[in-house]
């Protein structure tokens, strides 16, 4: 018994694992980008869940269509074994920076979920060139046009779908609840 007070349990465990620096440089991610993200919001796909792992409170301020804010220590939690568990459903991972997102994604991955993704560039990338309705920086592809003209219709169709999400309120995830009892 003295020996379990010692050793960390096994979500300190898991995220000290993928945490660690020699685990990321050896592990690859599947990445998702900004303006794929972009049109499936706009597109309304069902195959497709938003895991936001930002803190509550950055959370609450701006979130993106159809997210859900889930906090690192809380994916492991059984409640969300079915959400995550859906193979054709792209679990999309959206955190403040690429690094806390990559964590997320391999710790999912450590739990046995499949069809995982990061946003490349994490959600001050998206913020940046999608919701702000910042200067477009031509990269000389002949697709530039087409790139600038999405965004700026992706700008105004997912603001307009964050506004309208504010005003219903926030969304709570529907989870399954475990049915006790019998016969």
């Amino acid at each position: 018994g003295i020996l379990f007070i010692f050793l960390p349990d096994r979500k300190t465990h898991l995220i000290d694992k993928v945490s660690d620096t020699q685990y990321l440089a050896t592990h690859s991610t599947k990445g998702i980008e900004i303006d794929e993200l972009a049109f499936r919001i706009v597109d309304a796909e069902p195959n497709i869940r938003i895991i936001d792992i930002r803190t509550p409170e950055a959370f609450a301020k701006l979130a993106l269509p159809g997210s859900v804010n889930i906090q690192l220590r809380d994916l492991f939690s059984k409640d969300w074994t079915t959400p995550f568990s859906q193979r054709h459903v792209k679990k999309v991972i959206v955190g403040d920076s690429e690094a806390q997102e990559r964590i997320a994604y391999l710790l999912l991955q450590e739990l046995g979920y499949e069809n995982l993704a990061i946003l490349q560039g994490g959600f001050d990338e998206f913020n940046k060139n999608i919701l702000v309705a910042s200067a477009f920086v031509p990269t000389g592809s002949r697709w530039d046009r087409d790139v600038k003209q999405f965004r700026e219709q992706a700008h105004t169709d997912i603001l307009k779908m964050i506004e309208s999400n504010k005003n219903k309120g926030p969304k709570v995830p529907k989870l399954e609840k475990k049915i006790q009892g019998g016969c």
